[in-house]
C-alpha cells in the first residue's frame, strides 16, 4: 500500500499519483483536490486502465466509482439543526467548486425552504483559501445587514476560521 499526501493542491496530486502509477500500483482510491470545473487529470486517470476509485467528490461526465456521504443529506441535517436552536438567519460557507460544496448547499437551501425561512445571497460566501483573503471572505459574510445568527460551513478549517474571525471581531 502506497499513500500520498497533496494538502489539497492539484498539481501535487498529479505528482503524487504519477509516482503511485510508476510504482505499479495495482488501483488507486482518490480524494480529488481539483475543482469541479478542472476534472481533465481525473479523466485521463478514468481512460488509463488503473482502477480508480474517486473518494468525497466525483465529477461530471467522469466514468468512475465513487463512494461519499449524502453531501445534500449532510446540508440539511446541519442546518435543521440550527433551526431547531432558534436559529433563523442561516449563512453558508462553501469551499471550492466541487460535488461537495455544491450539495452541502443544496441541502442548506432546501432545508431554509421547507422552514419558511429566507434565503439571502449576501449569508452565501466562498472561503478558497486560509489567510487574509479567507478572514475577508468571512467577515464579509457574518457581519452583512442583516447579520446572520449561525454559519454552517462546508468543513471543519472553515468552522474554525469563522470562529477565529467571530471571537476577534467580538
Amino acid at each position: 500500500m502506497f499513500i500520498g499526501v497533496s494538502l489539497n493542491d492539484p498539481e501535487t496530486e498529479e505528482r503524487e499519483v504519477r509516482h503511485l502509477q510508476a510504482r505499479q500500483a495495482d488501483g488507486s482510491i482518490l480524494a480529488s483536490a481539483r475543482p469541479a470545473s478542472d476534472p481533465g487529470f481525473v479523466r485521463r486517470l478514468a481512460n488509463g486502465g488503473t482502477p480508480t476509485v474517486l473518494l468525497d467528490r466525483f465529477f461530471d461526465d467522469v466514468d468512475l466509482d465513487f463512494v461519499d456521504v449524502d453531501d445534500v443529506g449532510v446540508g440539511a441535517i446541519a442546518v435543521e439543526h440550527l433551526i431547531r436552536q432558534g436559529r433563523h438567519r442561516v449563512a453558508y460557507l462553501r469551499g471550492p467548486p466541487s460535488s461537495t460544496t455544491r450539495l452541502r448547499e443544496e441541502g442548506y437551501r432546501n432545508a431554509l425552504l421547507r422552514n419558511g425561512l429566507a434565503l439571502n445571497e449576501r449569508w452565501i460566501g466562498r472561503v478558497l483559501v486560509d489567510g487574509p483573503d479567507a478572514e475577508r471572505s468571512i467577515e464579509r459574510v457574518i457581519l452583512s445587514d442583516p447579520r446572520p445568527d449561525a454559519v454552517f460551513c462546508w468543513n471543519n478549517p472553515v468552522a474554525a476560521a469563522v470562529m477565529r474571525v467571530a471571537n476577534r471581531r467580538g
